[in-house]
């Protein structure tokens, strides 16, 4: 990991995961990553992978990031 900013850490995740490179989107996730979500919750970011690989089989080839904004450790990426 890298210093990157928030925002740039959250777009190169979603780069790997959408051309489906998920040992590369694992390298952004923190040793304690958790995900709680309305439908779901992962306890860790080896977790959290094996369970969206089927969603992310539905995700057509790249993807666009419609707009983004952060102030270095929070952020908002809107993508299409």
């Amino acid at each position: 990991m890298t210093d990157q900013s928030a925002l740039e850490t959250a777009t190169a995740f979603l780069d790997a995961f959408t051309s489906k490179d998920f040992e590369t989107a694992s390298s952004y996730l923190a040793k304690d990553f958790v995900f709680a979500g309305p439908m779901a919750h992962f306890d860790s970011a080896e977790e959290f992978l094996a369970g969206v690989k089927s969603f992310a089989a539905t995700i057509r080839p790249g993807w666009a990031k419609v707009a983004a904004f952060g102030d270095g450790t929070k952020l908002c990426c809107c993508t299409t």
